[in-house]
């Protein structure tokens, strides 16, 4: 996983085609205005706008991908963010690997970050999240970007 800010986001072009693409989006973009749902970006790489109320903690299940890596982005708000390294052996798996969403939810506990306006985290498929749990016990507005990066 990488926490930071998305005055560093460049830093992280390199990782790949697709996160260029994805960067160069996020940087351009005022993602706090724009319509809420998915949007595609490039072949292999789309963005979903999510405006929600964050939840508490037992809401909240860690998740984790195979073909996609993750950009989340806050653009407002704040909200705290669950994480575990799979090869931990934290969490255990609850249903199994759903192909069609490339989503497994887990049951189990990791640490968390406080991701707040203008940071992001990326997460890669060893990168359990979970994300939308409530900063400070607090309920708060958030709008978020959500990049899917194909790998």
């Amino acid at each position: 996983m990488i926490f930071d800010s998305l005055r560093n986001i460049s830093l992280y072009k390199y990782l790949g085609f697709r996160f260029e693409k994805a960067i160069h989006y996020l940087r351009e973009q005022d993602v706090s205005v724009m319509e809420t749902g998915k949007h595609v970006i490039d072949d292999g790489v789309s963005v979903s706008i999510q405006r929600y109320k964050s939840k508490p903690r037992a809401e909240c299940l860690f998740e984790s991908h195979r073909k996609y890596a993750d950009i989340q982005y806050v653009a407002r708000g704040r909200e705290k963010m669950g994480f575990a390294q799979l090869k931990d052996n934290k969490l255990t798996s609850k249903e199994g690997y759903d192909e069609e969403t490339d989503t497994i939810f887990y049951d189990g506990t990791g640490d968390e970050i406080l991701l707040s306006e203008g940071t992001f985290a990326i997460l890669f498929p060893d990168d359990a999240h979970a994300p939308k749990i409530m900063a400070e016990g607090k309920e708060e507005d958030v709008i978020k970007a959500v990049v899917k990066i194909r790998l």
